[in-house]
Formats: structure tokens, C-alpha cells, sequence
């Protein structure tokens, strides 16, 4: 199986990469490599690549400065994911979407759920 995993400069695809499967062929990419946020990149490197599976771990992360620059976020975290998602249509391949705990406000004592509405603090 090949999974195709994007922010590979981040925490999490460290991660991955360490306790990856022998029999999964992981390709761990970063913004140098791909630009989540040009859809034309997006569509040919996963036609490329043709990965089974495909990891978005690319975010805007800076939670600090996301006021600030909201657009650049919203490209990367909402535009980004999108054109992955379509490209993964398009190939017959599958995604998984990480996120973060900040789209919740943090209220709920219950443990969050897929489900569960989304109510971010900020942008």
C-alpha cells in the first residue's frame, strides 16, 4: 500500500515515519515539494504518485498569529484540504483529514466526537 502524507516538517509525520509499517510505502512530502493550496500541483503530484491513501497533515499552525493572517490560513487549511479531497476523487484514492482540538471552544467535558459542532475561538 502507498500513502502519500503531507507536512512532513511537522510533528505528527515524524511520527508516522517512525513507527510506518515495512509493508507501507510512505511518502512524506512538504510545502517545498507541494503547494496544497494550487490545485493544479495537488491533481498532478497525486497523479504521479498514485498513492493509495493520502495523509493531509500540511496546516497553518500558528495559532498566535492566525488573526493576523487569516487569508493564508484559510488557503492552506480549508483550500489545501479541498484540493486534496478532489484530487483524491478524481484518483480513487482515499484521505484522512488531521485536525486540531482549536475548532472546538473547549467546553464540552466529554471527549469530542466526529460529529460533534465545531465552535473555534478564533479564526
Amino acid at each position: 500500500m502507498k500513502v502519500l502524507i503531507t507536512g512532513a516538517d511537522g510533528q505528527l509525520v515524524w511520527e508516522l515515519q517512525r513507527i510506518v509499517s515495512a509493508d507501507i510505502e510512505l511518502v512524506a512530502i512538504d510545502i517545498t515539494e507541494l503547494d496544497i493550496t494550487k490545485p493544479e500541483q495537488v491533481n498532478q503530484f497525486i497523479e504521479k504518485e498514485k498513492p493509495d491513501w493520502v495523509i493531509n497533515a500540511a496546516a497553518y499552525t500558528a495559532v498566535d498569529k492566525v488573526e493576523e493572517e487569516s487569508e493564508l490560513a484559510h488557503r492552506v487549511n480549508f483550500d489545501g484540504a479541498q484540493n486534496i479531497a478532489k484530487a483524491c476523487k478524481t484518483s480513487g484514492a482515499k484521505m484522512l483529514q488531521v485536525s486540531t482540538d482549536f475548532v472546538f471552544d473547549g467546553k464540552q467535558s466529554s471527549p469530542y466526537l466526529t460529529t460533534s459542532k465545531p465552535n473555534p475561538l478564533s479564526v
